[in-house]
């Protein structure tokens, strides 16, 4: 939970997120017919956050498997 408190961490994510949305709804209708790095870039940004979403799940369950889990309530206490 301490790493959603992180600056870094909530810039990289809201910075991939902007330029995704940027890319697929600005970039890719305009030059992504004739240039296929758009698409490249769209996969890899949402890649990178696919990758970060799937490691803290993992997280999630190998502390509640091993009963050091933290409801959400009671995490900010």
């Amino acid at each position: 939970m301490a790493v959603l408190y992180i600056v870094g961490f909530l810039v990289y994510v809201c910075l991939i997120a902007v330029i995704t949305l940027i890319l697929v709804f600005y970039y890719a209708p305009r030059i992504g017919h004739k240039n296929c790095i758009i698409y490249i870039l769209i996969c890899s940004g949402v890649g990178s956050l696919t990758v970060m979403a799937c490691k803290g799940a993992g997280l999630a369950i190998l502390q509640t498997i091993a009963g050091k889990c933290l409801s959400p309530v009671n995490a900010r206490k």
